[in-house]
């Protein structure tokens, strides 16, 4: 994006806002005035005085929404009721300014709505980015399909490989259909976008020989992805007991493939009866172990899809990343939570482990927003989330579910040690202050849960549980701790005794 926006300020009178056009002109570049809702072309931002009739600018930014426009939409104007603030904002206004407000204050909304919708066009970009890579894998794909009869096995690989975005199951799809292609001992395919080493083989077999050569293949793995020259075939190496394939896509590697015959097979374990199929004519439990020219060029057709397959699943996470993250916090959003939930709950489940989860809600936020504006609102937002974070161990998952309410996710952990953890979050957001010279002090209501518990039988029961005793703790004036009594531990008394002032 350049660093002078355009920008569109709709007035019915724009010669009144001179000194705000100056203003803008002067510190920021193009902006052009308009006094109906039109908008005549493409612009960065657009900034609407909120004269108009309701209806008038509602259908102009519905127009917008329709159109697909991207520009962020600042309104200023008198002070309006809260339906039909909450109408704008619903509509797709970033933010809404009253009149009379500072310059700066302007020029800050204006810098911080601009870096949403830097972010917004990153998301678009990416996601454009990974339709053009799948419609690029699905030609591979046909192309394959024409290919002879007897490529039936890598066809099927392929069909496999652009099933999924994930690359965990990409490499385990890989890893599944690579030995009706080429039968080996052991299979160590490095990835750059995770630096790590994926194996197959059969460790009570070869467990002396795999990390070893997992570490080889990692130094081999970076020393290809340095290295300048481009290897754009695989190569046999070892006197034939060792296929080489680099992956990448055109001139990016995105890591490299080694399958392995061990020398004397049968010699090194004895008493262990072959596993593989023999009658595969191509397998590595023959006489001479030895890869084939054969094979070769079977593993020289499997590494574009595979390449496109990781190249792919690499685009796929960082969408996911920035999909799932809160872009105000940094932290996860409420769209991560359910997967995560049910994730650790099943968890939970089979190993037969605690799961506790904590809702937290901060009092009495809307009154930061009125008394402070939304740009502190933001900022006490921030701060609260790196308080929490900094109260967490690695292992927890902490979530904006919306607004001013954070779910923690804790595994391992139950009802008892899940008390420790909120009465250590409740007591340092009472010692802090936020927003900086302006001292505020804020409170928050905490709700539990834990699983095994009564009635908890799937993760929505779990978030409903802890919901309540948050609905709970707010009933009872806040500042406090609220989990579900329970019968040998009068946990509500317990929790009753953390309170702090209403």
């Amino acid at each position: 994006m350049s660093s002078s926006p355009k920008i569109t300020f709709f007035s019915q009178n724009p010669e009144r806002h001179r000194e705000l056009i100056d203003y803008l002109k002067n510190r920021m570049g193009q902006i052009q005035t308009a006094c109906s809702l039109e908008l005549q072309e493409k612009t960065d931002l657009i900034l609407i005085e909120a004269i108009f009739p309701f209806s008038r600018i509602y259908k102009f930014l519905k127009r917008l929404q329709a159109n697909q426009s991207t520009a962020c939409i600042i309104l200023m104007g008198p002070d309006l009721d809260a339906s039909r603030v909450s109408a704008f904002l619903q509509a797709g206004v970033f933010d809404y300014l009253k009149i009379p407000f500072p310059l700066k204050c302007l020029r800050k909304t204006i810098h911080k709505g601009l870096k949403n919708r830097e972010s917004l066009l990153k998301i678009l970009d990416l996601s454009k980015e990974l339709e053009i890579a799948n419609k690029a894998l699905s030609e591979e794909r046909d192309q394959l399909k024409q290919w002879n009869n007897d490529l039936s096995q890598l066809y099927t690989l392929n069909q496999t490989l652009s099933a999924s975005l994930h690359i965990d199951e990409v490499v385990q799809s890989f890893m599944k259909q690579i030995e009706k292609v080429a039968s080996y001992d052991i299979a160590m395919l490095y990835l750059r976008r995770w630096s790590e080493v994926y194996f197959e083989a059969d460790r009570s077999k070869w467990g002396s020989f795999i990390d070893q050569e997992t570490e080889q293949t990692r130094q081999e793995g970076i020393q290809f992805i340095k290295t300048k020259q481009s290897i754009f075939r695989p190569i046999i190496r070892d006197e034939g007991r060792e296929i080489r394939v680099p992956l990448q896509v055109g001139a990016n590697k995105v890591g490299l493939l080694r399958l392995l015959h061990l020398p004397n097979v049968l010699a090194i374990a004895p008493t262990h009866s072959v596993s593989r199929n023999d009658t595969h004519p191509n397998n590595g439990f023959h006489a001479d172990n030895h890869f084939s020219n054969y094979q070769l060029k079977l593993l020289s057709m499997i590494a574009p899809p595979l390449s496109i397959a990781i190249r792919n699943a690499e685009m796929y996470r960082q969408v996911e990343d920035l999909a799932v993250k809160d872009a105000l916090t940094g932290v996860l959003n409420r769209r991560a939570f359910s997967s995560i939930l049910e994730r650790e709950f099943m968890r939970a489940d089979r190993y037969r482990t605690p799961l506790a989860l904590m809702v937290i809600d901060l009092d009495h936020f809307k009154d930061v927003n009125d008394n402070y504006g939304h740009l502190a609102g933001d900022q006490v937002l921030q701060e609260m989330a790196l308080l929490f974070k900094k109260s967490l161990r690695d292992i927890d998952v902490l979530i904006r579910y919306g607004g001013e309410e954070f779910v923690v996710i804790l595994p391992g952990t139950n009802l008892q040690k899940s008390l420790v953890v909120a009465k250590r979050i409740k007591d340092r957001v009472e010692a802090a202050v936020f927003y900086g010279e302006e001292s505020i002090k804020m409170t928050v209501s905490i709700g539990l849960a834990d699983t095994p518990g009564p009635e908890i039988n799937s993760p929505e029961a779990l978030f409903r549980q802890a919901d309540q005793a948050l609905y709970v703790a707010k009933e009872k004036g806040r500042n406090r701790i609220m989990a579900p009594a329970r019968s040998e531990s009068p946990w509500e008394m317990l929790a009753m005794e953390e309170k702090g002032a209403a």
